[in-house]
Protein backbone atom coordinates (compact mmCIF):
# COMPACT_ATOMS: atom_id res chain seq x y z
CA UNK A 1 0.00 0.00 0.00
CA UNK A 2 2.84 2.36 0.99
CA UNK A 3 4.60 1.86 -2.54
CA UNK A 4 1.22 2.42 -4.49
CA UNK A 5 1.26 5.83 -1.69
CA UNK A 6 4.31 6.63 -3.84
CA UNK A 7 3.92 5.73 -7.41
CA UNK A 8 0.85 8.00 -7.02
CA UNK A 9 2.60 10.88 -5.36
CA UNK A 10 5.65 10.42 -8.11
CA UNK A 11 3.10 10.44 -11.20
CA UNK A 12 1.08 13.04 -9.75
CA UNK A 13 2.73 15.64 -8.40
CA UNK A 14 2.62 17.62 -11.46
CA UNK A 15 -1.11 18.29 -10.52
CA UNK A 16 -0.34 19.96 -7.08
CA UNK A 17 -1.55 23.27 -7.47
CA UNK A 18 -4.36 22.76 -9.95
CA UNK A 19 -8.01 23.21 -9.04
CA UNK A 20 -9.23 19.93 -7.52
CA UNK A 21 -12.82 18.48 -6.99
CA UNK A 22 -12.98 15.24 -5.48
CA UNK A 23 -15.96 13.25 -6.11
CA UNK A 24 -17.80 16.44 -8.01
CA UNK A 25 -21.66 16.14 -8.70
CA UNK A 26 -23.14 18.43 -11.44
CA UNK A 27 -26.30 20.14 -12.44
CA UNK A 28 -27.69 17.07 -14.58
CA UNK A 29 -26.66 14.60 -12.19
CA UNK A 30 -30.25 14.53 -10.68
CA UNK A 31 -31.85 14.21 -13.92
CA UNK A 32 -29.88 10.64 -13.54
CA UNK A 33 -31.20 9.37 -10.61
CA UNK A 34 -27.35 10.91 -9.59
CA UNK A 35 -24.20 10.67 -10.77
CA UNK A 36 -20.81 11.75 -9.56
CA UNK A 37 -17.15 11.39 -10.81
CA UNK A 38 -14.09 10.53 -9.39
CA UNK A 39 -11.86 13.86 -9.74
CA UNK A 40 -11.69 16.67 -11.84
CA UNK A 41 -8.13 18.41 -11.65
CA UNK A 42 -8.25 21.42 -13.66
CA UNK A 43 -9.56 21.04 -16.80
CA UNK A 44 -9.09 17.29 -16.93
CA UNK A 45 -12.07 14.69 -15.83
CA UNK A 46 -10.32 11.61 -14.47
CA UNK A 47 -11.77 8.42 -13.68
CA UNK A 48 -9.80 5.90 -11.62
CA UNK A 49 -9.78 2.22 -12.34
CA UNK A 50 -8.14 -0.39 -10.72
CA UNK A 51 -8.85 -3.65 -12.67
CA UNK A 52 -6.22 -5.87 -13.36
CA UNK A 53 -7.07 -6.62 -17.05
CA UNK A 54 -8.03 -3.99 -19.65
CA UNK A 55 -10.00 -5.15 -22.18
CA UNK A 56 -11.19 -2.78 -25.61
CA UNK A 57 -14.73 -3.33 -24.33
CA UNK A 58 -13.67 -1.14 -20.87
CA UNK A 59 -11.73 1.74 -22.85
CA UNK A 60 -15.52 2.20 -24.84
CA UNK A 61 -17.17 1.84 -21.56
CA UNK A 62 -15.09 4.47 -19.85
CA UNK A 63 -15.20 6.69 -22.09
CA UNK A 64 -18.93 6.73 -22.68
CA UNK A 65 -19.34 6.86 -19.00
CA UNK A 66 -16.51 10.15 -19.04
CA UNK A 67 -18.80 11.57 -22.06
CA UNK A 68 -21.87 11.31 -19.91
CA UNK A 69 -20.06 13.12 -16.90
CA UNK A 70 -18.81 15.96 -19.08
CA UNK A 71 -22.37 16.51 -20.78
CA UNK A 72 -24.22 16.32 -17.27
CA UNK A 73 -21.87 19.38 -16.86
CA UNK A 74 -24.51 21.51 -17.87
CA UNK A 75 -23.59 24.75 -16.39
CA UNK A 76 -20.05 24.17 -17.43
CA UNK A 77 -18.98 24.88 -13.85
CA UNK A 78 -16.04 22.53 -13.86
CA UNK A 79 -14.85 23.88 -17.75
CA UNK A 80 -14.33 19.83 -18.41
CA UNK A 81 -11.91 19.97 -21.62
CA UNK A 82 -9.83 16.54 -21.62
CA UNK A 83 -11.20 13.34 -20.07
CA UNK A 84 -8.60 10.73 -18.79
CA UNK A 85 -8.45 6.95 -17.02
CA UNK A 86 -6.07 6.33 -14.15
CA UNK A 87 -4.75 2.76 -14.42
CA UNK A 88 -3.87 2.64 -11.29
CA UNK A 89 -2.26 -1.28 -11.37
CA UNK A 90 -0.49 -0.21 -14.68
CA UNK A 91 0.57 3.07 -13.81
CA UNK A 92 -1.04 4.79 -16.55
CA UNK A 93 -3.15 8.02 -17.14
CA UNK A 94 -4.81 8.18 -20.97
CA UNK A 95 -6.24 11.57 -21.68
CA UNK A 96 -7.90 12.79 -24.73
CA UNK A 97 -9.33 16.19 -25.35
CA UNK A 98 -13.18 16.54 -25.33
CA UNK A 99 -11.79 18.05 -28.97
CA UNK A 100 -10.72 15.20 -30.58
CA UNK A 101 -13.62 13.41 -28.74
CA UNK A 102 -16.53 15.66 -30.15
CA UNK A 103 -14.82 16.46 -33.68
CA UNK A 104 -16.44 14.15 -36.45
CA UNK A 105 -15.01 10.83 -37.00
CA UNK A 106 -12.07 11.22 -39.96
CA UNK A 107 -11.91 15.05 -39.20
CA UNK A 108 -8.80 16.93 -40.93
CA UNK A 109 -8.45 18.94 -37.23
CA UNK A 110 -9.64 19.05 -33.96
CA UNK A 111 -12.14 21.48 -32.86
CA UNK A 112 -10.85 25.13 -31.59
CA UNK A 113 -11.54 26.23 -28.18
CA UNK A 114 -14.24 28.08 -28.95
CA UNK A 115 -16.31 25.15 -31.25
CA UNK A 116 -15.59 23.12 -28.39
CA UNK A 117 -17.52 25.21 -25.75
CA UNK A 118 -20.51 25.90 -28.46
CA UNK A 119 -20.80 22.16 -29.39
CA UNK A 120 -20.83 21.16 -25.79
CA UNK A 121 -23.48 23.68 -24.91
CA UNK A 122 -25.63 22.69 -27.71
CA UNK A 123 -24.73 18.56 -26.98
CA UNK A 124 -25.50 19.47 -22.87
CA UNK A 125 -29.27 20.95 -24.19
CA UNK A 126 -30.06 17.61 -26.37
CA UNK A 127 -28.76 15.59 -23.22
CA UNK A 128 -30.67 17.16 -20.77
CA UNK A 129 -33.85 17.49 -23.41
CA UNK A 130 -33.51 13.97 -24.33
CA UNK A 131 -33.08 12.66 -20.75
CA UNK A 132 -36.16 14.75 -19.77
CA UNK A 133 -38.13 12.81 -22.29
CA UNK A 134 -37.50 9.82 -20.86
CA UNK A 135 -38.34 10.91 -17.28
CA UNK A 136 -41.57 11.76 -18.36
CA UNK A 137 -42.00 8.43 -21.08
CA UNK A 138 -40.02 5.78 -19.48
CA UNK A 139 -38.52 6.78 -16.10
CA UNK A 140 -37.34 3.24 -15.33
CA UNK A 141 -34.28 3.64 -17.97
CA UNK A 142 -32.83 5.91 -15.47
CA UNK A 143 -31.65 3.22 -13.24
CA UNK A 144 -29.33 2.46 -16.02
CA UNK A 145 -25.81 3.93 -15.13
CA UNK A 146 -23.52 5.57 -17.50
CA UNK A 147 -21.79 2.45 -18.21
CA UNK A 148 -24.79 0.49 -18.81
CA UNK A 149 -24.81 -1.12 -15.98
CA UNK A 150 -28.11 -1.83 -14.14
CA UNK A 151 -28.14 -1.79 -9.90
CA UNK A 152 -30.12 -4.22 -8.71
CA UNK A 153 -33.60 -2.46 -8.39
CA UNK A 154 -37.07 -4.59 -8.61
CA UNK A 155 -37.96 -3.83 -12.20
CA UNK A 156 -39.98 -6.29 -14.93
CA UNK A 157 -37.79 -8.25 -16.86
CA UNK A 158 -39.36 -6.00 -20.00
CA UNK A 159 -37.69 -3.28 -18.93
CA UNK A 160 -33.48 -4.86 -18.46
CA UNK A 161 -32.96 -3.76 -22.13
CA UNK A 162 -29.17 -3.48 -23.01
CA UNK A 163 -29.03 0.30 -23.45
CA UNK A 164 -25.45 0.75 -24.15
CA UNK A 165 -23.89 -2.19 -26.81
Amino acid sequence: MVGLAWQCFDYASSWFGQPAALNPKFAGSKDIEGADADLILGDLLLEIKTVSKVRSSHYRAWLRQLLGYALLDYDDRYRIRRVGIWLTRQQQILTVPLARLLSEPFASRDLHETEVVSHLSRLRRQFRDELLRIRNTAPWLLYYDLRGSRPEVPTPTAWTLPLFG
